[in-house]
């Protein structure tokens, strides 16, 4: 006797989108899940009403409670909240999304209002087998005053995976990262994603590059290394986008897990959500499957394929790094009219502030506190 979890990616629905998704998107939607004992997707966004942004780089994403019966309807048993948007409104939008999901009985694992409850498992019984289930996420704005989303940090993951070892059948890892919109994983990230399966996991599962980025078995254990969308309605987006997959596990007590994919289509074209793809999609989809089932064992050729990902983002990771904080200067910098204040030497160390974890732990405190001196 087994069962069958499905894991799917990054949920969003704006708040205008949400009369979008209707009886149909729904019956669609379950015909995919319902095959399953287990369902798990990512809330990439608080459930709040008002809200405050918080002080972040990037989009300050927020949904309604009106999101709330969807999620009930499509029958999600449980919330992974561990990314980078849960605390898009702070520690106070996170608080009032756990109060949101609490009254309306809909679990979730992966943040916390306390440091004593951000790391805490789950652990679920189903058709009789003990599924311990841990959520983690790169370190992205997913902390203020060390409260918020788990991050991934291997001494505290191994230990609560170790602990897990003893109650449970199976344990299964879900991880936030990746890099956005990068089509395959970084040898990097590989590495972070086989270290949970050396510290006892059975299968790992990622979500966060917005894009399928395929599949590995690791010492007979499956990892996924990118989803790819669940629900994600930003407009005019391409088919990488759009592209995403459930991850269907099968697990048996005595076997490794296995792992099944179901591709659909979502956001695309001004269509909601289908799992009946147009022949040139389905096309698209079994091509990237084969080259990256080809790539994710080719160490040289992920770092080639990184370093291409890299160029061309170069323009806008200098712009990060320079002291510039108005946008005309920025704009003359772009045109050479403004000189990069990061001579060589200043450069290497900045390159080792960052590499070096003892000197990082100082910086990031450091760049934490508002009261930090100007001039320092």
């Amino acid at each position: 006797m087994g069962c069958k979890i499905a894991i799917g990616g990054d949920f969003y629905v704006g708040i205008r989108e949400v009369e979008r998704i209707d009886d149909s998107v729904c019956s669609s939607l379950r015909k995919v899940l319902d095959e399953v004992d287990f369902k798990i997707i990512n809330l990439e966004a608080p459930i709040i009403n008002l809200g405050n942004p918080a002080n972040k780089f990037g989009p300050n994403l927020k949904m309604t409670k009106t999101v709330i019966p969807i999620i009930k309807k499509l029958k999600i048993d449980l919330l992974t909240l561990a990314n980078n948007h849960i605390l898009d409104h702070g520690t106070v939008g996170l608080e009032e999304t756990l109060m949101n999901l609490d009254k309306a009985s809909v679990q979730h694992i992966g943040a916390a209002t306390k440091v004593s409850e951000m790391n805490r498992p789950k652990v679920f019984e189903i058709k009789g087998m003990q599924i311990g289930v841990v959520n983690v996420a790169e370190n992205e704005f997913i902390q203020i005053d060390d409260v918020g989303a788990n991050a991934i940090d291997f001494p505290s993951n191994l230990k609560t995976i170790l602990e897990l070892k003893g109650r449970t059948d199976k344990i299964i890892v879900i991880v936030h990262g990746g890099n956005e919109t990068h089509l395959y994983p970084s040898v990097r990230f590989k590495e972070t994603l086989r270290f949970f399966i050396d510290a006892g996991a059975d299968a790992v599962i990622a979500h966060h590059t917005h894009c399928f980025n395929g599949y590995e078995y690791y010492k007979d254990k499956p990892i996924a290394f990118g989803l790819g969308n669940f629900l994600f309605n930003v407009p005019g987006q391409n088919i990488d986008w759009s592209l995403g997959v459930i991850a269907v596990l099968k697990l048996e007590k005595n076997n490794p897990i296995q792992i099944e994919f179901r591709p659909f289509l979502q956001n695309f074209e001004g269509l909601m959500f289908t799992d009946t793809l147009p022949q040139n999609v389905r096309d698209y989809f079994e091509s990237r499957s084969d080259e990256l089932d080809r790539l994710v064992s080719d160490d040289d050729e992920l770092r080639n394929r990184f370093d291409a990902f890299m160029d061309s983002k170069k323009k806008q990771y200098n712009h990060f790094i320079q002291p510039y904080s108005n946008v005309w200067l920025h704009r003359l910098f772009s045109k050479g009219m403004l000189p990069s204040p990061w001579k060589n030497g200043k450069k290497q160390l900045l390159l080792n502030l960052i590499r070096c974890e003892s000197h990082r732990d100082i910086l990031i405190k450091l760049l934490d506190n508002e009261n930090s001196h100007p001039s320092i």
